[in-house]
C-alpha cells in the first residue's frame, strides 16, 4: 500500500507554471519576486493581458502563520492574487483569507481553481511606489525640484503619479528584469517544466 505524496513548495510552484503556461495567455512567468522593498517575496508572478498575477504557495510542509500578513501585502501590490495549496490547509486557509483573493488546490496529478481571484482595482500607492526600482522612481521625478534621496522621491511619486501610470511602470519594470530570464527558461524547457527549470525563474539568475 502506498504513502500519501507529499509535495514541496518548489513541487507545487513545477506544478503550476505547467497549469499556467497552458493557459495560453501568458506573457512572463517570474519566480521568487521581491516587492514592498524587498521586504516580501511573491513565489511566482504571472504577466498576462497587462495585469499581474502573485501566487503564494503553501505545501504541506508550510505554516500558515503569516499568511493573513502575506496575502493582505499582495492584495495591495498586485491585480490578482491567489494562494496556491493543498487539501491540508484549503479548510483552514478558506476562513484566513478575505474572498477577494483567490485559491487554487494542488493535488498529485492535478490543479485545480476553487476560487477565482478578484481584482484589486484599487491598489496602494505607497506598495507600488516600494515595488518600483530605483531608476523608475527616478523617471517619474525627473522634471521635479523634489530631494534626491530616494525616500524623498517615493513620496513625491506616491502623491503626484496616478495609480494608473504607477501600475504601467510597475508591469513594464517587471517584464524589463524578467524577461530574458522567462525566454532562456522557455528555449530551455521540454514539453514539462522540471525543477532543474526552475533556475532559469529565479530573480538572481
Amino acid at each position: 500500500m502506498g504513502g500519501v505524496t507529499v509535495l514541496d513548495a518548489d513541487q507545487i510552484k513545477v506544478k503550476l507554471i505547467d497549469f499556467l503556461i497552458d493557459q495560453d495567455d501568458c506573457t512572463l512567468i517570474a519566480s521568487e519576486v521581491p516587492f514592498y522593498q524587498g521586504y516580501r517575496k511573491a513565489d511566482l508572478i504571472h504577466l498576462a493581458n497587462n495585469s499581474i498575477t502573485a501566487f503564494e504557495i503553501k505545501s504541506d510542509r508550510d505554516s500558515l502563520t503569516k499568511l493573513l500578513d502575506q496575502v493582505s501585502d499582495y492584495n495591495h501590490t498586485f491585480s490578482f492574487c491567489y494562494l496556491v495549496t493543498t487539501k491540508k490547509h484549503l479548510a483552514t486557509a478558506r476562513k484566513l483569507i478575505s474572498p477577494k483573493t483567490g485559491i487554487m488546490l494542488v493535488e498529485d496529478s492535478s490543479i485545480s481553481v476553487v476560487r477565482k481571484s478578484k481584482e484589486n482595482k484599487r491598489l496602494c500607492k505607497h506598495s507600488l511606489t516600494l515595488a518600483l526600482p530605483g531608476q523608475d522612481i527616478s523617471k517619474l521625478t525627473k522634471n521635479s525640484r523634489v530631494d534626491k534621496a530616494l525616500h524623498s522621491q517615493r513620496r513625491y511619486v506616491e502623491s503626484e503619479t496616478t495609480l494608473q501610470t504607477l501600475k504601467k511602470y510597475f508591469y513594464e519594470a517587471l517584464f524589463d528584469k524578467y524577461h530574458k530570464n522567462y525566454t532562456n527558461f522557455i528555449s530551455d524547457r521540454g514539453m514539462r517544466t522540471t525543477l532543474t527549470d526552475l533556475y532559469y525563474l529565479q530573480s538572481s539568475y
